[in-house]
């Protein structure tokens, strides 16, 4: 794998493409967590005006749960924000591959696009596509974004251009 600093010109591309993803992630986990938290007050209020035991206890049971899906979706923004950061200060390395094949796979509950790239060793590599990829770029010049190991990010793939331009 060669991995080398991005240029000046693909640090541009990678923030144009990515950031408004991450900080649109960002504001729905947010919007989400601000949602998940206001149900704690709700709660809280029932409980006093119904007065039943029984109830009082699934209700604070219901509470801990609210609670837990608030911190795990504010762990979920913390490290969309660690990205941001990650990509705004260019703290990553990139691996220049063209786009082959673009794979659609329908799941149960989400649609997941896979890209085949083949790198500049020759080798093919499958990787989870992001950032408004579409089918129209197979042949196109792209990097794979790799973080800092310790990070602990998923490498992403940015297209950056057709090899005619």
């Amino acid at each position: 794998m060669k991995l080398r600093d991005p240029l000046e010109e693909e640090i541009a591309i990678v923030k144009k493409k990515a950031i408004p993803e991450e900080i649109w992630t960002v504001v729905v986990c947010f919007i989400f967590d601000l949602l998940v938290l206001s149900c704690i007050p709700m709660c809280i209020a029932t409980i006093i005006r119904k007065g039943s035991i029984p109830f009082a206890i699934f209700s604070i049971i219901v509470q801990l749960l609210f609670l837990a899906l608030a911190i795990f979706i504010f762990t979920l923004m913390i490290g969309c924000i660690k990205k941001i950061s990650c990509i705004s200060k260019g703290q990553y390395q990139v691996e220049e591959c063209t786009i082959e094949k673009i794979d659609v796979s329908a799941g149960y509950k989400k649609i997941v696009v896979w890209a085949t790239v083949k790198t500049t060793e020759g080798k093919n590599k499958k990787i989870k596509a992001r950032y408004k990829i579409k089918k129209k770029d197979v042949g196109n010049r792209a990097v794979i974004v790799r973080f800092d190991p310790k990070r602990k990010f998923d490498d992403e793939l940015v297209v950056i251009g057709s090899y005619d331009e």
